[in-house]
């Protein structure tokens, strides 16, 4: 049965997301993290963000 916010399991339906935002508030920040993939494309946009930083 689905409740009135329409999730079936009674929760609201963003309600994962905002425990998540609210765990990652919990934790240091971190000043670049680059992830795969890592092809031209992507790397060239870390360089350029770096460059556009002064870094």
């Amino acid at each position: 049965m689905a409740s009135s916010d329409g999730s079936a399991s009674g929760h609201a339906p963003h309600a994962k997301y905002q425990r998540l935002i609210a765990a990652a508030g919990q934790v240091p920040v971190a000043a670049t993290i680059v992830l795969h993939p890592c092809d031209e494309t992507s790397l060239r946009g870390v360089l350029e963000a770096a460059e556009v930083a002064g870094g």
